[in-house]
This record gives C-alpha cells, structure tokens and sequence, in this order.
C-alpha cells in the first residue's frame, strides 16, 4: 500500500495514518476502537473516518475486517487451526460472524476456501 503524499496533502498521509496502521496490524485480533485509533492519529473520529477515506478508500472499519479476513486466509492455508480458532486469532466476535463476513467477501465459505488447491 502506497502512503506516499497523496492528492497533494500537506503532510504525507504515512505520517497521518501510520500510527493506526500499525496499531492494527499489531493488534487485529483485539477489539479495536475507533476512537482510541483516531487519537493515535491526532484527530477526532469523524475527521480519522474522512481522513483514512480519502487516502484509503474505504472506511477504518472496512479496512479492519478485510485486514481480518487476509489474516484469516492465510491461517486457513497455512494452519490446521479449527474455524472457530481462527475466527478468536483474528479478532472476530463468534465463528458464525467470521464465516458470515467470509463468505460475503470471497462468496464462499472458509471450509470451502480451506480446500481450494493452491
């Protein structure tokens, strides 16, 4: 993902938004905050949801559950881990959720995707 400064920001958007990727990507498996993530970038909420928008195209929230859901792919390639172990590993509330979430992004089931060939 290029952080560069984008649309002529006055500050490169990595400086903006860095602290909150990070804390993401370090602690995904966790409930995350909106609010806590907005004050790791120095704004207020609305401001962080515009901000992370602009520059990333989606909002705080989807970007959280597609960074899940990547993690969960590859523990469902890599690990013999149950669903519902996997589900717990990347932050989501119950394996019925996660399955839920999965299928509506890859339009197939994690069991489903588990037995792909790759």
């Amino acid at each position: 993902m290029n952080l560069a400064n984008l649309e002529g920001s006055s500050q490169p958007v990595n400086e903006i938004l860095a602290p909150a990727l990070q804390h993401i990507q370090e602690h995904y498996a966790e409930p995350l905050e909106l609010d806590a993530l907005a004050s790791l970038s120095l704004l207020s909420p609305s401001h962080f949801i515009r901000t992370f928008k602009k520059y990333l195209g989606c909002t705080p929230h989807e970007y959280v559950l597609q960074y899940r859901l990547r993690q969960s792919k590859h523990l469902l390639q890599t690990t013999a881990d149950s669903i519902e172990t996997i589900a717990e590993k990347c932050g989501f509330n119950s394996a019925s959720h996660f399955a839920r979430a999965f299928k509506h992004v890859n339009h197939m089931t994690p069991t489903d995707f588990r037995h792909l060939d790759f």
